[in-house]
């Protein structure tokens, strides 16, 4: 549905009236590109076609286009495997368009975790590990220095905070209706807010879903200009200027999948939105946050109206106690190794590396988010890190067969046996002053990875329905 302009008459606001931030999100759960290679080329087209024009029109209105993008680590590593790659000469040139995006000074990249883990949901004492991993990859891929962080699915508690600040994160896009006034009151969606808890503060700044729905589905510079001018007419005055916040998946739907893209959202919305802005006669101004929060840093409080919990999840594994009982333990069990140190009747380095790996797999959202075949998959991974970690030899022998030939029910399921993927993970054990290369981990059972989907991870009825209805199903939780 596209919203079309309200009334024929604008005002000209100053510039800096109300500055925008946009934000994209861009995910697809581990090996998701590669099925789509083999079973659907159009679809995976259509999809490596929305990171170019990312690229390509933040480069082409270079003065004026501000834009903050979240890519996640999972969707890089798939970017970047070289046999991907090159299976996909005859579709896109992806090297192409990872530059263009590392280039592009207009775009300003946001973290979501290494795993784009829900950290609500994972082990407390895992949340270091996946919020520098991330780091230190986009560091190292891109030459970038996360700034923001956004919660996958937008579940996020007070506790975090503590943890986003001692890794670097200067701010956290949070939706606008999880927050509240420390008096009750609503908060005011167009400004930023400060969150502290025990001894750490972190920005917030809200980001509006009403005009993030908009953005996700279609809407119009025009109407855009109409209905946020009017927006901030009810907002409290203040010496800053306003701040909307938009934030929606760039990778899903027609909007911005279609080819003819003169109709989707960079043509018929980013560009004519851009060239306003360009002759200085729009009322909002795109802006980085980075630089919004440097100029005006937030001196009101704010806090969370509830805090998201699993079983507000439906048909998630985050609301499968014994599961998140099981994590934990598996967690648990790996810290106390890793600080113990190697050596004796215990697991080697290289296994402590590997089930390292596979815990943190296990915390990708695409799991935790997901339904029964996701639980399935995600206790597959946590039994194989498990028969690592054991002391027993036949057990690990066990887990190594296991890991070689699925069980018969997964085997069926699969096509072709696959060679392990090597992760970007930079792991660094307790104690240990050397960086562990990357870890060898096994992929998912083609049936687990169909599961998962690249769609809303709760939705277990899609992976009921035919391959074509399949196809338009698999959209991610967000």
């Amino acid at each position: 549905m596209t919203h079309n302009s309200v009334g024929t008459q604008r005002s000209v606001a100053p510039p800096q009236a109300i500055q925008h931030a946009l934000g994209l999100h861009l995910y697809q759960p581990m090996d998701n590109l590669r099925y789509l290679l083999q079973e659907d080329e159009g679809e995976l087209r259509n999809i490596l076609f929305c990171y170019e024009r990312i690229a390509r029109y933040t480069h082409k209105y270079a003065d004026v286009a501000r834009l903050h993008v979240a890519l996640s680590p999972v969707l890089l590593e798939q970017l970047s495997e070289p046999q991907f790659i090159e299976d996909c000469r005859h579709l896109a040139d992806i090297p192409s368009i990872l530059e263009g995006l590392r280039s592009a000074a207009g775009i300003e990249f946001l973290g979501t975790g290494y795993r784009h883990a829900p950290l609500p949901l994972v082990p407390p004492q895992d949340w270091d590990e996946q919020l520098r991993s991330e780091r230190l990859t986009m560091e190292a891929k891109f030459g970038r220095v996360l700034k923001g962080y956004w919660p996958p699915a937008g579940l996020f508690t007070r506790e975090l905070v503590p943890a986003l600040a001692r890794v670097g994160y200067e701010y956290v896009l949070l939706p606008n209706t999880l927050l509240v006034m420390p008096e009750g009151a609503q908060a005011d969606p167009y400004r930023s807010y400060r969150l502290c808890y025990q001894d750490a503060c972190i920005n917030v700044v809200p980001y509006d879903q009403g005009f993030s729905q908009a953005q996700e589905s279609g809407l119009e510079a025009p109407w855009f200009a109409d209905e946020v001018r009017n927006g901030v007419k009810q907002a409290p005055a203040a010496d800053a200027p306003y701040l909307l916040a938009t934030w929606s998946d760039s990778e899903n739907g027609e909007w911005f999948r279609r080819p003819d893209e003169e109709h989707g959202f960079f043509g018929q919305f980013f560009s004519p939105y851009m060239e306003f802005c360009e002759t200085g006669e729009f009322p909002v101004r795109p802006a980085h946050l980075s630089d919004y929060l440097r100029a005006y840093p937030p001196a009101t409080d704010i806090d969370l109206q509830a805090q998201a919990l699993a079983g507000q999840i439906p048909g998630g594994t985050g609301g499968n106690e014994e599961l998140q009982g099981r994590l934990s333990q598996v967690a648990t069990r790996y810290w106390s190794l890793a600080r113990a140190g190697s050596g004796g009747s215990g697991p080697s380095r290289a296994d402590l590396l590997q089930a390292r790996e596979l815990i943190l797999r296990a915390e990708d959202s695409c799991y935790l988010l997901g339904g029964d075949a996701s639980a399935q998959a995600m206790s597959g991974l946590l039994e194989m890190a498990e028969g690592l970690l054991s002391e027993s030899p036949l057990h690990k022998a066990q887990t190594a067969v296991r890991k070689d030939k699925p069980p018969a029910k997964e085997q069926a399921a699969a096509e072709t046996p696959r060679p392990p993927v090597k992760t970007q993970a930079i792991v660094e054990l307790p104690g240990s002053p050397v960086k562990s290369q990357p870890a060898e981990v096994p992929e998912r059972p083609a049936k687990q990875q169909l599961a998962a989907g690249k769609g809303k991870a709760a939705s277990s009825n899609a992976r009921k329905e035919s391959r074509t209805t399949r196809k338009k199903s698999r959209k991610r939780h967000r």
